[in-house]
């Protein structure tokens, strides 16, 4: 199933905050560096992204997920200027990150 970034980001992040996440079969949660720099978080969510359209689309049952997590407190994602701007800048908002 191909789905855009921000589509598979609001999924997830509504899978975790609902707590269905609990009833999957296999979940896995793909976390980026402590420093939550750019490259830490795109690749956390393209990694991610990637991982979930494999499980989904393979012979596994459905019931599997993954989902980015950026490595930092959500009280400290106002401080990541450039990661918030980068993705609004890509359509993706700063809600649908799961942060820890």
């Amino acid at each position: 199933m191909l789905r855009s970034v921000s589509e598979f980001m609001r999924d997830a992040a509504l899978t975790v905050k609902s707590g269905s996440w609990i009833k999957q079969k296999q979940f896995r949660f793909v976390v980026g560096n402590e420093a939550c720099d750019l490259d830490s978080a795109v690749c956390a969510v393209a990694r991610g992204l990637l991982l979930a359209d494999v499980l989904e689309g393979s012979s596994v049952e459905k019931r599997v997920c993954a989902a980015p997590v950026l490595n930092i407190p959500r009280s400290e994602l106002c401080l990541k200027t450039e990661v918030v701007f980068w993705f609004q800048d890509n359509g993706i908002e700063p809600d649908s990150f799961i942060c820890w």
